[in-house]
């Protein structure tokens, strides 16, 4: 029987309000009918009247049975074949997520055996994994191992007791976001081995969420997770565990940080419905394109997709994240040009695209960006010039280290931008050329134009940069002298002029610069003695003095130095680094030396010094490296350096190393160092170098006192 025979029979049917039957009052009385002219019905016919109801009654009741059965046999399977093919229809038109390639064989062959199956299609579960997963599995059972670890978390959940407590109201919005935190458990640990009950990692008798290690807050009644942090070492079973699309499942989510290696994947599209996210850290593992889904996150704070191998383009919907502040994306494989909506984020202050090699142009795209306080583009592949209509008024740091960059350093350009007063860093380019108007950036506190072939004379103007702190021209071919208005820079803490080839004498006024503790002016041709700069300490004040016992490290190797070491130095107390080789120093080291209390390496090597090691060199507790070596010194070793310690105070690998080859040094052989305290230990004296004529007998070799034996064989 079809549609038309149902509705035949419908048609069919005696109607209710045709039967005479008794009316009912409001209050279910029952009313006696009377007849035409008031005159009340016998009780005979009453009854003559209550049969052909009840016949009627009867006939209709046999009607509604029949097409009750006609429902169910034709029209129920006929709707539930339509809603079928709507549902196929529909297919097409929603994103469907198919299961991992490498899960497929099994599923294929978990699907035979459907007990698991069909108990579980009953389960309310069913929907909130399909629509989590995007593809339907069945849990695992006595009958069938698990595949995967979506199934892991799905059996999981329906031993879970937790689950089943949560209020009426709550449980569909709790259960899909607890469902989401055993599939990211799952899928990052990769196995249930190190799930039990006593782990606190996923505890099923705790409903406390923050008892879950990776949930790293939660909302003020501990009901909804705001904040998940995966950044700790975790076991994946040798595989990239991935974060599925389940992850659109944490709705009260404010902070999402996942800072792992062996956990990535692709970054789902799911992921744009975390709409209350303000920082979001995806780290590590993510590859693929940003997805333009990111563009809901109206919320977010902070994005830092570093450290990935995200490729293409970023999305044009970008510029939708309007209350965006930070931007880190270094470390990629992101391409240029920049989305032009970028100019839109006008709360961004911060953007660092560095170690990105294939962004190949200055990114225009940002320039007008009114908020801009730091760009960083470092080790990009960027070529051609800076802009000179860079229009960022609130632009404080601007590092472009290790591009392509060409022409003439546009100081000019640069000294426009008012509020740039922390780094510029636009070393290791191609400049050849750095204008007299460098000195504009007077309120500069970092400059570093390293490894530039710039091959100019450093200009005097550099002096009015009177906020410099850092200054770096190392590398960049400079000649000439050394200006004496760098003594004009009073705050200037590190000066790297190595690598270069400046001529002349240290300038006195260097003596200065009080808050220096770094200088290395090494690898030149400077020339002259240490005499006039250092021996002008002694003529300070002791303020003044004081304040020069900040110098950590004096680098002045390599050059064309002369005459004595000052005896000035030992007022240099806070020295670590000294190094003065490759000179043509002479004299004997004065005894000063050894009150350098926290030198760590001293290097007095390659010059033309004479006279007796000094025994207060014993004093030097901290020392790593001590290297004399070539040098004129003569007499004997003394024993007092037996009081340095064997073994590096920077790590415990590491020996301590002397060289005391290449000198005249007789009469004495270095038992005293090379004593063995202990067999076990063949680390129980420094490594040493020296002449074969003072290494003791038997006494050389890798692991033994001398190290490397020099000259003529004992």
């Amino acid at each position: 029987m079809h549609g038309n025979e149902l509705e035949q029979l419908v048609e069919a049917t005696p109607d209710a309000d045709t039967t005479g039957g008794g009316s009912n009052d409001p209050n279910n009385n029952t009313v006696d009918e009377e007849e035409p002219g008031g005159r009340r019905k016998d009780s005979h016919q009453e009854s003559r009247e209550d049969g052909s109801r009840f016949s009627q009654k009867q006939q209709i009741i046999g009607a509604i049975g029949v097409a009750i059965l006609i429902l169910m046999i034709i029209v129920i399977p006929l709707a539930a074949r339509n809603k079928k093919i709507d549902e196929e229809s529909d297919k097409g038109e929603r994103p469907t997520f198919p299961p991992p390639e490498k899960f497929k064989p099994c599923l294929e062959k978990a699907s035979t055996n459907s007990t698991g199956c069909e108990k579980f299609n009953k389960s309310p579960l069913k929907d909130l994994a399909d629509d989590l997963l995007g593809y339907s599995i069945c849990p695992c059972t006595g009958e069938s191992r698990c595949c995967n670890s979506d199934e892991q978390a799905l059996s999981w959940m329906i031993a879970d007791k937790f689950s089943s407590m949560l209020p009426e109201n709550e449980r569909n919005t709790r259960l899909k976001e607890r469902f989401a935190l055993v599939l990211l458990y799952f899928n990052a640990q990769g196995h249930s081995e190190s799930l039990t009950d006593e782990d606190h990692c996923l505890s099923r008798e705790d409903p406390d969420p923050l008892a879950w290690a990776f949930i790293n807050s939660c909302d003020a009644n501990k009901t909804r997770v705001t904040g998940i942090k995966f950044e700790t070492e975790i076991s994946a079973d040798g595989h990239t565990a991935v974060i599925s699309k389940s992850i659109g499942g944490f709705d009260s989510l404010t902070e999402l940080s996942i800072a792992l290696d062996g956990l990535g994947g692709t970054i789902p599209e799911t992921m744009g419905q975390l709409l209350s996210l303000e920082t979001l850290a995806l780290t590590g593992g993510f590859n693929g394109t940003v997805p333009s889904e990111i563009g809901l996150l109206v919320s977010l704070r902070e994005l830092n997709l570093s450290y990935n191998s995200l490729t293409g383009k970023l999305p044009s919907e970008i510029g939708e994240l309007s209350s965006l502040e930070k931007f880190h994306a270094h470390n990629n494989q992101l391409e240029d040009p920049f989305p032009i909506e970028m100019r839109n984020l006008t709360n961004l202050t911060h953007i660092e695209f560095s170690r990105n090699s294939l962004i190949t142009t200055f990114p225009t795209e940002i320039n007008g960006m009114k908020g801009l306080e730091s760009l960083v583009l470092n080790d990009c592949s960027i070529n051609g010039t800076i802009p000179k209509d860079l229009d960022l008024p609130n632009l404080v740091s601007l590092n472009l280290r290790n591009n392509l960059l060409s022409g003439s350093v546009p100081a000019v350009e640069i000294a426009n931008l008012k509020k740039l007063t922390s780094i510029l860093d636009l070393s290791e380019n191609a400049f050849t050329d750095m204008p007299t108007e460098i000195g504009l950036l007077s309120d500069l506190t970092v400059l570093r134009i390293s490894s530039n072939p710039l091959n100019i004379t450093i200009p005097k103007e550099i002096g009015n940069m009177t906020e410099i702190n850092t200054l770096d021209l190392s590398g960049c071919l400079l000649t000439g002298q050394l200006p004496s208005e760098i003594g004009q820079l009073a705050k200037l803490k590190s000066l790297f002029l190595q690598e270069n080839a400046l001529t002349g004498p240290i300038p006195i006024e260097f003596a200065s610069i009080l808050n220096m503790f770094s200088l290395d002016l090494s690898s030149n041709q400077l020339n002259g003695t240490l005499a006039s700069p250092i021996s002008t300490l002694a003529q300070l004040t002791d303020t003044r003095i004081e304040s020069l016992l900040s110098l950590e490290s004096l680098l002045v190797s390599n050059n064309a130095l002369t005459g004595d070491i000052p005896t000035e130095i030992g007022l240099l107390d806070n020295l670590s680094h000294l190094n003065l080789s490759g000179n043509n120093l002479d004299g004997p080291i004065p005894t000063e030396i050894g009150e350098l209390q926290n030198a760590q390496i001293i290097n007095l090597s390659q010059n033309f010094l004479n006279g007796a090691i000094p025994s207060e060199l014993g004093q030097l507790t901290k020392i790593t490296e001590l290297f004399l070596q070539n040098n004129s010194l003569t007499g004997k070793v003394p024993s007092e350096l037996k009081r340095i310690q064997y073994i590096s105070p920077l790590s415990v690998e590491i020996r301590t190393r002397i060289n005391l080859s290449g000198n005249n040094l007789t009469e004495s052989s270095l038992e005293f160092i090379c004593r063995n305290d202990s067999e076990d230990d063949k680390y129980n004296f420094p490594e040493l170098t020296a002449d074969c004529n003072i290494c003791p007998q038997g006494a050389t070799g890798e692991d033994s006192c001398c190290a490397s034996c020099v000259g003529a064989s004992v």
